[in-house]
């Protein structure tokens, strides 16, 4: 396969502002897929400037990605697992290169009406599929069973429920997975969510995949709060037909990035509305925080060190921010972007884990959601997964994701059962 270009070193200074620390669990797997944990206390820093290059010895954080090389990929960064990095470049040598190479670009950073935007974010989700296409090896049907439902909801819409199954009469523990794609794009019946679905049936759970509406892509433009009433939906349609799935009544709601957002958003509706249906939520690399943080104007913008530190490597934070715009005008609701939630609107969640991505540009908002849910006084566990970008237990699934899926099921059998 082609090699990734080997890295440059130019020191930034980053002048630090806020300091704080916190115990998380560390997660990395070597090149045989075998997984090692560890239980560590991190300090962190928020930024309000980077300039350089910096003297020896300046003040700052660890200088890692863009602060210890500005060109930082995925292809050169020294700190993404090698077992990782070989299975995406395993991909055809045009996908493996445009995964590994830093990545600039932000395609709608070009538009200049709505219409030209849901245009050129329709061919950025035929792009995501076709890479993950590559990447994704169809899981063996072994052992399960898969079925579909389709409920209504709220909107009288028609919402579509993936179902996989462990062959036999349970009970089994129910996950709901809420897929990523930044609420704008991607579907439950990609190549790469089928797949997630069937590790974790085959880990003893019954996985859901909701096809909710997308504020974008194939399944849009619904904008907040179409997808979150869909994702809810799903949820209340789990736990109300328990016996008929065969199912402990311990119900985990996880999901990636746009679907670690609606994961925790959907457990605070469900607070909100006094619907006891979620057990808990398992929310990796949640993207929570919104244009508020994303955009280089927004009040808290460089706020989150892991923004600067990691732009480039798989995801562009000047995307991110475009896409958030499509799925709300609303930049500091709670229901769309969980990070604004006070402390009275989380005390009360189920127990939580956040897990995120080291090399992620959204490793710092999850972060910064564990505290604020910690603070409230929930029941939370958080988790770094050493060695890779944003979601990249869905991107390498046969590379090291044994311990998040492990976790995973683990959690929801450790949960109270809702009735």
């Amino acid at each position: 396969p082609p090699q990734p270009p080997q890295p440059t070193t130019t020191n930034l200074h980053v002048k630090s502002t806020t300091m704080s620390t916190s115990t998380t669990t560390t997660t990395s797997c070597d090149e045989s897929g075998a997984t090692t944990t560890i239980t560590t206390t991190t300090t962190t820093s928020s930024i309000d400037a980077i300039s350089g290059p910096s003297s020896a010895g300046a003040a700052g954080p660890t200088r890692e990605g863009n602060f210890a090389n500005p060109e930082s990929s995925l292809g050169n960064d020294p700190r993404i697992d090698p077992a990782f990095l070989a299975h995406i470049m395993t991909a055809p040598e045009p996908v493996a290169n445009m995964l590994a190479a830093k990545n600039t670009e932000n395609p709608l950073e070009a538009a200049t009406t709505q219409a030209e935007r849901m245009e050129l974010i329709a061919a950025v989700e035929q792009g995501y599929v076709g890479a993950f296409g590559f990447l994704i090896s169809e899981v063996p049907m072994d052992g399960l069973v898969e079925t579909t439902e389709t409920i209504e909801g709220v909107d009288g819409n028609e919402i579509t429920l993936y179902i996989t199954k462990p062959v036999g009469d349970g009970p089994f523990p129910v996950v709901v997975h809420l897929h990523g794609g930044g609420m704008a794009i991607l579907t439950a019946a990609d190549a790469a969510y089928i797949a997630w679905r069937r590790r974790i049936a085959q880990r003893g759970a019954i996985a859901i995949g909701v096809e909710f509406r997308n504020a974008a892509g194939k399944l849009g433009p619904y904008k907040f709060p179409a997808g979150l009433n869909d994702c809810l939906a799903g949820v209340e349609w789990a736990h109300a037909n328990r016996d008929k799935l065969g199912s402990t009544g311990q119900i985990v709601v996880c999901g990636e990035s746009g679907g670690g957002n609606l994961s925790l958003a959907t457990a605070l509706k469900a607070k909100k509305e006094g619907k006891a249906v979620v057990s808990g939520v398992y929310a990796m690399c949640p993207y929570v925080a919104g244009p508020e943080y994303y955009d280089s104007a927004g009040k808290h913008a460089a706020e989150l060190q892991s923004m600067a530190e990691n732009d480039g490597i798989i995801m562009n934070v000047g995307m991110l921010n475009d896409m958030a715009k499509l799925y709300t005008e609303d930049t500091t609701n709670s229901l769309a972007w969980p990070l604004f939630a006070t402390k009275d609107e989380l005390t009360g969640m189920p127990p939580t884990v956040i897990s995120v991505n080291e090399c992620d540009p959204l490793r710092d908002e999850g972060k910064a959601m564990y505290r604020n849910l910690a603070a409230a006084g929930v029941k939370v566990s958080g988790k770094i997964v050493l060695g890779t970008p944003h979601a990249g237990e869905i991107m390498a699934q046969l590379a090291c994701t044994t311990d998040t899926l492990d976790s995973l099921v683990s959690f929801a059998r450790s949960l109270s059962p809702v009735v």
